[in-house]
Formats: structure tokens, C-alpha cells, sequence
């Protein structure tokens, strides 16, 4: 029928929503209690779609009509949250498993009741529930915990001793019994459990092993037995794509199951998905094929290395920047898988090259006549993130923070100059490209060895000799982008701090002049907390015209502030064009004609028609399906072409076709300098982040300023992230406007994810 409901996380809110049309169209379900109330699971009745749960980090909800009103039907009974694990509808019966117990209602919703079920030893809560319905009886199985160590939201990269046991219950029971033999708590740690709906005896459990590997388990007998069904050694029953056994990547990459599905009907149908990936079966497990590339290899082979791949969609980390080595040629930064590289003009990528070890590329050059490649390096990454500010994950011995050069179209790197800090930014001169200039980043306690490097002498490569510009006023060794304007100064970016108080007031926009080797400070005071890039309008001979996005941080005086900045006179004066709608910009792109896109954490992408107006008008680019755009590119071998790299969303590009004039935003958000609202729904740019699976179809856009063309926005290219556990540290979080909290991810927490605030214990 095209039913659809789901979670929806735009604008960093969590709202349900429901869709009539197969997807196409999406409306909030108008009965949710409190829209500023963090939203963590939504389930409905495949029978009787008209019932759905809901549930708050406290609360859970149901309703009777589609979501046009709920009720509460349970609270919390401690300071860690009420998780829903599943439930089963039959008939007027519903069972809802929860870290509190199962609630039961007999009389089709209308009322529940906390059934008093004994079997489950004292300590463990149910996590991971399902039911099943066979010859008239019900039998419903779960997956324990121990009860302090589950919350709402909580990732299935706590895997780590987090299995207790799986438990089933059969109808006319109050006792659940014990179904975990065979299964080897001492080496296999399932985290979630699932099963068709018709089969009472096969049921699926997934999670990870104490190699750091993806599980998924089996019974065939009601729980009798279990046994392993991914037989992830050299692959011996997965079609895989780049990551694998013997890959680009090994199945640590993916290390543990995030989530499992099981299909209603068929016990043979069902998919998990992973740190990076999302794996299928047809026929019960006997077989997988992965399904986030276009390109299989044959199970119970090695993985190759270095074959190239198109995406299907499906990926979690973050890109930089795309950059045209020839027509054919491209590199991609990015974070986690290091970046990669096409040689069929951005069809197809691979990681077909050697040298480059380090976890994140971030900026890319060309020298404009040798074609010598330059990178800046790191193994930090998603630097000046939310979770990228302070000195814990900073200030931090970076072996692979360096520069690299490549002479043969990135297919092999060499250090040039290895810094031993994170190495954000790198700028050849384009009136002298032996001349480069770099950002290092590092604080070091007010003396570290973070700044902007200058070398004069790139031609010796590895032999070239790198000098310290002195530091600008108010900074502390987080400098950012770089600009060399033609009159021979030096325009740069230093972004946030963020110290045991909060902010401080070490960011902005700063100008060097080299006859006197100093820095100006020409900052607005909004920039003085979070700046990101500062781009020069290429429009102005002058280079008289910059733009300056700036990120709003929380609490203190960094709040409020974000937004796109615009000076005309060289910064002596700047004015927020955006108004305060866009709370957080990255970056934009000025285009040939006056328009200009803008990106932004969370708001999607923006574009206006004419830049140079004193308001102009800016406009969400509904065509665009993603949240978290980084940077704009448009290709040099094709101007039509604009490329969008994003923060979870891979590539994205534009494919021109003949018809009519402009590009149309839309969607009913439109702001301008006077703005301080946008008209859907406000921004909640601080709470938590998730990755967003999104589908490939393109939807298209009419009357582009770029080509006088029509214009598609469509998928290009998408890769996976590489996540690895590491410590939350003593980082400070933002206090999210979405009221539900949740204890903090731990040391194998998703280092993409911005951690949230602490949680709310009982007295």
C-alpha cells in the first residue's frame, strides 16, 4: 500500500513521520507528545497499521490511529531509560519487550499491564526482543543484558561482555527458559536478535566475536542449538566488495553488527549491517552477498586489493574534497579510509595506491606544471568537528601527520614533510608554486608546534625546508583554510578551541603580509569561537570580496553565532548574509554568474541566484537529500558539473541535460540577511549524530544559472568509514535541545558520533 513510517533526524530533531506513498513524500505524525523530546524507536502492526509505539529515553507510547494521537502506557522505573527492544502484534494481543520487562495488552491497545514473567535471573534486562506465531501459538524469545549497562540508543558497538543469554517463552508460560546453548559467551558477543513473524523454531542473533568481527548466529530448534552462519574466513560463504578477507579492508573494518532484520514472512530473508557495511541472505544464512557497492567478488575467494568499485548508496564517513588531477584523473580526501582514487573520470574508485597509511587525506594541490601532488595528512579525523576541538584529540603524537607528495597521479605517496602533528591544509602560491604554505595543528599548552608553515623551496620535495610563520593574535595552533591572494598576502582561517570552560576566543580570520611579517586580526566577533572555511569571491579582480562560515558552539558566547559572514572591504566590516536561520555553515562555493551554494551541519544545502545583492536571498536546495554537505566543487573539464562531498554521504554530483534555465531551491526554506527563522522547523544543530542511509534515485532540479541547462542532482560515488574504538576521554559535550539523554558511548564508542551529555541517575 506504500505505508511507510519512520524516524525523521533533519534539522538534528527526531520526529515521526509517516509516508502514504511508497516514500515519496513524508508527513509528521501529528499526535507525538513533545517534538523537542528525543524520539529512539518507532514500530508499527503490519496487520493493523493504524497501531504504533513510539518511545522517549523515559516513555513509551501508543496509538490507535496512525499516529494522530498517543498515549503514554509506561514510564521508566530507573535513571537510565526505558529501551524498547520489540514487540509482536497478535490480534488484540501485544507484547512489548523492554529493558522494564514485557508489557502485555489483550484488549488490542487499549490497555497494558507489566506481565509478571519469572526466568530471567536477577540482574539482566531484556535488550533484543521478537515473537513468532505457528499453529495458533505464540512463542516470543529475548536477548539479556546486565540491567545497568543498557540505555536507550545504545550502539551495538558496546558489544564487548555485553552478552547474558537469549530466553523464550511459550504461550500459556509465565517462565522464560534458558536458550543459550551453544553459543560461546567466552568468544561471541550477540547484540541483537530477530525472526520472521511465521516460524516459531529459527530465530537470528548478530553482533561481534573476540577477534572484532561480525557474528550472526543460527537456530533451526527453538534455540536447542546454535551455530555460526557468516563464515567470514577467506570468505567462505560471502560475495564481498572491497572489504573482506584479504581486501582493501578485512572484516574488522566492520567489526560489529549495528542492527538485524529478519523479513516478516520468510525466515530465509534477512540483512545486518555493520560498522561500514550492510550485508543479505536468501537462503537463511547459507549465503551473503554484500549490498553497499557495484562490483561482487566471488565468495570463498580472497578479496582483492585494489579494484575499482562503484557505490550503491550506503556509506557513513566523511569527504573533504574532490579534486581533478586530469580529466580522467581524481582524488578524493577523506577521513577514515584514507581517500581514493578514479581513473575513469569519478565512474568508478578504488584504493589503488601505496604509501599513504594514514587514516584521513584532508586537502589536496597540484603543482600547475609538473603536476607534482601534494596532501595534507593525518590519523585524526573529522578535525574541527564537534568532537575534534579539544586538546585530548588533538594535541596528540601523529606519526602520519605530514605532508605527501605523489609524481605520478596519486598512484604512489612519499613523505615530503612529516611534522608529527595533525596537517589540516596545504596552499602552493599560484604566482610561485615552489612557494606552499601549510596548517599544522597543535596547541601544546599555549606552546605547541601549531600554525602556518611557509616553504619556498617545494621543488626539493622531500629535501624542502618548512618555516613557522609567527602565530596571529588571539590563536592557539588551530589554523584551518589558506588562501594566497595575488597581491602576495596570505588569507587564513583558524578554527574552535575548546578548553576545560568551554570556547575560547582563538578563531576567526586573519591576513599576513609578508614585508612585515605580521598578522591582522579582521575578525567580527561572531567568528571569534567556531570559524571553518573563508573563501575569496573569484568575481571580485580585487580580492576584495571574502565569505567566512562560521559554526554557533554551545553555551557561553559561542552560541548564536553561526551563519555565512560576507566582507567587501577586505574584512574591515562583515555582515552575517545568511541571518541567524543557518546555524552552523562550513563553506560555500561562489559560481560564474552570482549564485553561490552554501553547506552546512544538519540544514542540507543552501544556494542563492545572486550573491552579490546587499540581502540575498538563500534558499534550501530540495533536490539535495542530505543533511551534512562539506564543500562544493564544480569540474574544470565540464562547468556544468558541481560536485558535493559530505559528511556521511560520500559524492554527490550534478549530470546535465538539455532543457531549460535555473536552479530552484525550495522546500519552504528560504532566509536572508534579515532572517532569523526558517519556515519548516527550527535548526537543532547540537544533538546527537547518526549516519542516514539514503536512497540513490535522483530527483531533478530546473532552470541552473551554471549551464542555462537542466540539471539533475543524482549519486555518484559513496564509501564506507573506517571506525575504530578509541576512548571518549574527558571531551566536553554539547548539550542537545532534544531532551532525552543517554550515558556516554564508552571507550568502543563510534568516533563519528558526537557523544551526548551525561545521564540522568536516579537519586
Amino acid at each position: 500500500t506504500g505505508l511507510l513510517y519512520c524516524i525523521d533526524y533533519s534539522n538534528d530533531m527526531t520526529l515521526p513521520v509517516k509516508s502514504t506513498d511508497g516514500g515519496r513524500t513524508w508527513t509528521r505524525l501529528p499526535g507525538n507528545p513533545d517534538d523537542h523530546e528525543e524520539l529512539f524507536s518507532i514500530l508499527a502492526d503490519y496487520d493493523d497499521p493504524r497501531r504504533i509505539l513510539i518511545s522517549h529515553y523515559e516513555e513509551i507510547f501508543f496509538s490507535a490511529d496512525g499516529g494522530g494521537s498517543f498515549r503514554s502506557i509506561h514510564r521508566a522505573r530507573g535513571g537510565n531509560g526505558v529501551a524498547v527492544a520489540g514487540a509482536f502484534f497478535d490480534g488484540n494481543r501485544v507484547f512489548i519487550g523492554t529493558g522494564d520487562g514485557v508489557l502485555v495488552s489483550t484488549d488490542g491497545g487499549s490497555t497494558f499491564s507489566m506481565a509478571n514473567f519469572r526466568g530471567i535471573p536477577s540482574g539482566e534486562a531484556i535488550w533484543s526482543f521478537a515473537g513468532a506465531k505457528k499453529g495458533g501459538k505464540v512463542h516470543l524469545f529475548c536477548l539479556t543484558a546486565g540491567e545497568n549497562s543498557i540505555y536507550p540508543g545504545m550502539p551495538g558497538t558496546d558489544y564487548w561482555g555485553f552478552f547474558r543469554g537469549v530466553y523464550s517463552l511459550e504461550d500459556g508460560s509465565d517462565e522464560w527458559t534458558s536458550k543459550s546453548n551453544g553459543i560461546r559467551k567466552e568468544r561471541d558477543f550477540p547484540v541483537f536478535l530477530g525472526m520472521a513473524g511465521n516460524d516459531t523454531e529459527t530465530v537470528y542473533l548478530a553482533g561481534s566475536n573476540d577477534r572484532g568481527e561480525p557474528i550472526v548466529l543460527k537456530t533451526t530448534d527453538a534455540g536447542a542449538s546454535w551455530r555460526n552462519i557468516l563464515l567470514t574466513d577467506a570468505n567462505r560463504n560471502v560475495v564481498t566488495a572491497w572489504s573482506g578477507a584479504g581486501g582493501d579492508r578485512d572484516w574488522t573494518y566492520g567489526e560489529c553488527a549495528m542492527s538485524l532484520a529478519v523479513d516478516r514472512d520468510d525466515p530465509n530473508v534477512l540483512c545486518f549491517s555493520d560498522l561500514g557495511f550492510i550485508h543479505t541472505s536468501r537462503d537463511g544464512g547459507a549465503s551473503w552477498r554484500q549490498a553497499y557497492s557495484k562490483g561482487d567478488n566471488p565468495a570463498g575467494r580472497a578479496t582483492p586489493k585494489g579494484k575499482s568499485y562503484s557505490s550503491a548508496g550506503l556509506e557513513v564517513t566523511s569527504c573533504w574534497q574532490v579534486h581533478w588531477i586530469d580529466r580522467q584523473t581524481l582524488w578524493a580526501c577523506f577521513s577514515d579510509i584514507r581517500g581514493i582514487r578514479s581513473t575513469d573520470g569519478g565512474r568508478s574508485w578504488s584504493f589503488d595506491y601505496s604509501g599513504l597509511q594514514a587514516n584521513t587525506s584532508y586537502r589536496i594541490a597540484q603543482h600547475p606544471k609538473n603536476g607534482t601532488l601534494f596532501l595534507a595528512c593525518s590519523d585524526v579525523h573529522d578535525i574541527y568537528q564537534s568532537t575534534r576541538l579539544g586538546d585530548d584529540r588533538l594535541d596528540v603524537k601523529d606519526a602520519n601527520g605530514k605532508i605527501m607528495y605523489s609524481t605520478d597521479k596519486g598512484r604512489t605517496w612519499l613523505d615530503l614533510k612529516v611534522f608529527g602533528h595533525p596537517v589540516y591544509w596545504i596552499e602552493l602560491d599560484p604566482s610561485n608554486p615552489n612557494r606552499a604554505w601549510a596548517s599544522v595543528v597543535h596547541h601544546g599548552g599555549g606552546s605547541g608546534a601549531g600554525g602556518i608553515y611557509r616553504c619556498e623551496d617545494l621543488d626539493k620535495l622531500a629535501r624542502s625546508t618548512w618555516t613557522r610563520l609567527p602565530a596571529p593574535p588571539r590563536t592557539e595552533g588551530h589554523p584551518a583554510s589558506i588562501t594566497a591572494l595575488k597581491d602576495g598576502k596570505l588569507l587564513c582561517s583558524y578554527s574552535g578551541r575548546r578548553g576545560p570552560a568551554g570556547f575560547t576566543a582563538s578563531s576567526g580570520v586573519f591576513l599576513y603580509d609578508p614585508a612585515s611579517n605580521r598578522w591582522t586580526d579582521l575578525s567580527d566577533p561572531g567568528m571569534k569561537y567556531w570559524t571553518r572555511d573563508v573563501v575569496v569571491d573569484p568575481d571580485d579582480s580585487e580580492q576584495n570580496t571574502w565569505y567566512a562560515g562560521v559554526f554557533s558552539g554551545w553555551g557561553g558566547p559561542a552560541a548564536g553565532q553561526g551563519g555565512l559572514y560576507r566582507t567587501t572591504d577586505r574584512g574591515r566590516s562583515w555582515t552575517r548574509v545568511t541571518g541567524t536561520a543557518i546555524d552552523r555553515v562550513a563553506s560555500c562555493t561562489p559560481l560564474p554568474g552570482g549564485g553561490m551554494f552554501v553547506t552546512t551541519e544538519g540544514q542540507g544545502l543552501w544556494y542563492t541566484e545572486d550573491r552579490r545583492k546587499g540581502s540575498p536571498s538563500f534558499e534550501t536546495v530540495r533536490s539535495y537529500p542530505f543533511r551534512q554537505p562539506e564543500r562544493v566543487f564544480v569540474n574544470p573539464y565540464s562547468t556544468g558539473e558541481v560536485w558535493v562531498t559530505n559528511f556521511g554521504n560520500g559524492i554527490r554530483t550534478t549530470e546535465s541535460t538539455p532543457d531549460a534555465p535555473e536552479l530552484q531551491g525550495g522546500g519552504g526554506c528560504r532566509v536572508g540577511a534579515g532572517s532569523n527563522d526558517i519556515k519548516n522547523r527550527p535548526p537543532r544543530s547540537r544533538g546527537t549524530r547518526r549516519p542516514v542511509l539514503l536512497p540513490k534515485a535522483a530527483n531533478s532540479c530546473r532552470n541552473s544559472p551554471l549551464t542555462r541547462r537542466r540539471i539533475r542532482l543524482s549519486s555518484c560515488v559513496r564509501w564506507q568509514e573506517e571506525i575504530r574504538p578509541e576512548s571518549t576521554g574527558s571531551a566536553l559535550f554539547p548539550q542537545s535541545p532534544l531532551r532525552g539523554r543517554r550515558p556516554p558511548l564508552g571507550p568502543r564508542a563510534c568516533p563519528h558520533h558526537r557523544p551526548p551529555p551525561a545521564p540522568r541517575r536516579a537519586a
